[in-house]
This record gives structure tokens, C-alpha cells and sequence, in this order.
């Protein structure tokens, strides 16, 4: 007697194809969430690694963190002094050279996109903590550098923070809008579902939602160091 073999039909196989579509859809949003939280807890850990290189750094320099910018005599950039090219600092994190620093570059920042890998393009430092710890902008024999016993509150003034500039403005910290657009200068990167990660002067690391951190005022303890 011979066994009849059932084959399946168009319409059973395009109901199947339905359901593990419908079944893919459901899924795709949580495996999302779960590797979007997997970046921004890399994202922290390499803030973290800033964040102590830092305080090595002043170890070293007599108290002082990594100068965020410096000028000669006649009023220069001496760009090995600022802290994304200071190869003192880099050395802390056992980092050869400015352009190589992918272990410590956000996953979702435009370093790690172009695999440009530099520090400029993935975190920036706090520049309003240096008001009034030097002249304006540019002024001849300066270095914008920061004396960790004389910081108020470490733990609510932050550092590092995610950005899409080496130096970071109060008065940038709405204009981001994706990784692509570079200007204005200054501006802090809202690239993890809206928020930023922080890096604060105790050591600690934080997220932050962007509408909370644009809500600081410029004299906020969080942007001031002194």
C-alpha cells in the first residue's frame, strides 16, 4: 500500500513565513535595547579609563590634570599639551599614539563609524570648570589644566563626557543632532537613546537624558569645578 506524502501548500508556507515574521518583529525592538545597552556600558568603561588615566596623570603633575589646551609665547596652540594628544596621558592608558585609540572610543561615536580612531571625535572635556583659572582664550603662556585638591565637589562636577569635540561649550550642549554633523563647535553627543554618558572628578561614571543636562545652568556645580 503505498504512503501518501503531504506537501505543504502555498498558503500554509506563506502563513509560516507570516508568523516568524511577526515573531522576528517582536524580538528585534528587545535585541535592540539589549545591544544598545551593550555600547553605552562600553561607552562607560572607557570614560572610566579616562577618568583614572586623569588622576594618574596628576599624580605625576604635582596635582594637576591633563591640560585641556595650551599656548606658547606667542599665543599658539601647542597641540602635544592638549589632553586628546599629551602622550604623558596616553601613556597612563598604555596608549602609542593620539590616532590609536580605540579601546577607549564610544562605539557609537564618529571615531569608531570612520575608524578614525581619535579621542576628539568620541569625548570631550568640561571647559567651563576652567572659568577663571586662566586668561581668555588663547592667551600666550597659558595651560588650561585643572588642581584636583581645589575641585569642590567631585562627584557632581563632571570631566568627560560623550561629544563630537575635544573641548566642550555650555553654550553647545542642545546643538547635537547625529554623528555626521561636526558644528558647531563644542557640543556634547546625545548618542546613547538620548542620552550622554558622564565622567565625574571622584571617578564615577553616569548616564544622563539629554533634556536634564541641557537644563543646567552654566554655574550648575555640575559644569563648575572651583
Amino acid at each position: 500500500m503505498r504512503r501518501q506524502c503531504h506537501a505543504f501548500t502555498l498558503i500554509e508556507l506563506l502563513v509560516v513565513i507570516a508568523i516568524v515574521a511577526i515573531l522576528a518583529g517582536m524580538l528585534m525592538p528587545a535585541l535592540n535595547t539589549v545591544r544598545e545597552a551593550a555600547r553605552q556600558s562600553t561607552c562607560a568603561n572607557s570614560t572610566r579609563q579616562l577618568l583614572l588615566a586623569n588622576l594618574s596623570y596628576a599624580n605625576d603633575w604635582e596635582g594637576f590634570g591633563v591640560p585641556a589646551w595650551g599656548w606658547d609665547a606667542a599665543g599658539a596652540d601647542i597641540l602635544n599639551l592638549s589632553w586628546t594628544r599629551n602622550q604623558a596621558f596616553l601613556d597612563q592608558m598604555e596608549i602609542t599614539a593620539w590616532d590609536k585609540c580605540k579601546s577607549v572610543i564610544c562605539p557609537n561615536s564618529n571615531a569608531a563609524i570612520i575608524k578614525w580612531y581619535t579621542l576628539n571625535r568620541s569625548t570631550g572635556i568640561n571647559m567651563a570648570q576652567y572659568w577663571g583659572t586662566c586668561g581668555a582664550w588663547g592667551t600666550p603662556n597659558t595651560i588650561v589644566q585643572i588642581q584636583l585638591s581645589r575641585v569642590k565637589s567631585p562627584g557632581m562636577t563632571f570631566m568627560f563626557a560623550d561629544a563630537v569635540d575635544l573641548v566642550l561649550n555650555w553654550g553647545n550642549r542642545d546643538s547635537y543632532q547625529n554623528e555626521s554633523i561636526l558644528t558647531p563647535n563644542g557640543m556634547v553627543a546625545y548618542r546613547h537613546r538620548q542620552q550622554l554618558v558622564l565622567g565625574y572628578w571622584d571617578g564615577h561614571v553616569a548616564p544622563m537624558a539629554r533634556a536634564t543636562f541641557k537644563a543646567l545652568d552654566y554655574w550648575d556645580r555640575a559644569w563648575q569645578a572651583y
